[in-house]
């Protein structure tokens, strides 16, 4: 018989039996429970699941998966002395940490059709993409939303940073970094906390750092807070600790004009950083995909094994540096691209190995890799959205 939900049909069976017990009535629970639990071995997994024949495609599975399932395709439910009900997962979620993974199936028997297979997994996949959607959207600050460029920037910024894992950000006061300490507030998975030097705040993301094995990032305003943070720099370059250091500056237009706060911050740690990277102004010319590389590339530096430590992007920013609505060419600067990684909860793009020897590929494109019956690699500059 069929069991409708709301969103999908279940196939139920309908099991009867009666078992008869000559032992003491204290004992019947206990035997009882073992004789379901041998029933649902008998049973399970079903062809839904698994496939057939059962022991061979129990065993294709185990040769090919290399992962936990979590609750998949795990049978639950509950028994008494009258009745039991149990129902097989054929859908799960996983949590760890700040991941969710989610698994859904189809048996594969003789006269599977692959396509009404793949068909029937999206389907058991839509109930999750609709509840992960709806909590995405609520938790997510949308691009879209920026009030003008200086918060896009920022925002993207922040994102790409705590994607690739850096999350912690140690914030001194300012007015010209005003775009990336919004970035900070606007970003739900950024931890910050509010310091009132850029010298103790240096120190505070360098003893995070060092205690984590994980940068932190520190984001001062221009002018002299910038050279604050050099002991701890210092300091971060001699013993290896990965740091991201973010300072705003002033626009090209206004440096070496003698105005107050205006000092030169190109390269002022010298050696002493293993990266730097002179950011432009916000601007609508400029792809949102290269700030995103360029943050990328900071943190693949920052983390690079046998030689980490700080790195330093110095973005200039033009007035307005608060959220003030200005017009900007969304459709243009939020494209196809940048649609999918805002959706997508993933760095713009990797560089493997750069944190352990042990970190080569992640799960989805060893996958891929293993599954892919005839392979291609390309490479190149892809710098049209065609090509994208």
């Amino acid at each position: 018989m069929l069991l409708k939900l709301p969103h999908l049909m279940h196939i139920r069976t309908l099991l009867s039996g009666s078992f008869s017990f000559n032992k003491e009535s204290d004992q019947r629970d206990s035997r009882l429970a073992t004789i379901v639990y041998r029933l649902l071995r008998k049973l399970h997994p079903t062809p839904a699941v698994c496939g057939l024949p059962m022991m061979e495609a129990k065993g294709e599975i185990k040769t090919l998966e290399n992962f936990d399932r979590g609750l998949y395709a795990g049978p639950f439910g509950t028994f008494s002395r009258d009745t039991a009900e149990f129902c097989v997962a054929i859908r799960s979620g996983l949590v760890k940490s700040d991941r969710i993974y989610m698994y859904a199936g189809a048996g594969i028997v003789e006269a599977s059709n692959a396509r009404s297979e793949w068909d029937e997994v999206d389907l058991k996949f839509s109930t999750f993409r609709k509840a992960v959607g709806a909590f995405r959207e609520t938790a997510r600050f949308k691009l879209e939303s920026a009030s003008n460029l200086n918060e896009l920037w920022g925002v993207a910024l922040i994102e790409e940073l705590c994607r690739n894992g850096v999350d912690h950000f140690f914030v001194a006061p300012g007015s010209r970094s005003s775009p990336l300490a919004i970035g900070v507030v606007r970003c739900a998975n950024a931890k910050f906390i509010s310091c009132h030097d850029e010298r103790g705040a240096a120190f505070m993301a360098l003893g995070y750092a060092r205690g984590c094995h994980c940068a932190a990032a520190v984001i001062t305003s221009s002018g002299t807070a910038v050279a604050n943070l050099l002991p701890a720099v210092v300091e971060a370059s001699q013993d290896d600790i990965p740091l991201i250091l973010l300072t705003a500056d002033r626009p090209p237009e206004l440096r070496y004009t003698g105005a107050n706060q205006t000092i030169d911050q190109v390269k002022i740690f010298g050696n002493y950083v293993k990266w730097f990277q002179d950011m432009p102004c916000p601007d609508s010319k400029i792809p949102i995909r290269k700030l995103l590389g360029d943050v990328d590339f900071a943190v693949s530096v920052a983390h690079r094994q046998g030689d980490s430590g700080p790195v330093h992007l110095n973005m200039m920013f033009r007035e307005s540096l608060a959220p003030i609505e200005e017009p900007w060419p969304k459709a243009e600067m939020i494209d196809n691209g940048i649609r999918s990684w805002e959706i997508s909860g993933r760095p713009w793009c990797r560089y493997y190995g750069s944190f352990s020897p042990e970190v080569l590929l992640d799960p989805n494109t060893k996958d891929m890799i293993r599954f892919a019956k005839r392979g291609m690699i390309v490479v190149g500059n892809l710098g049209t959205q065609p090509d994208l």
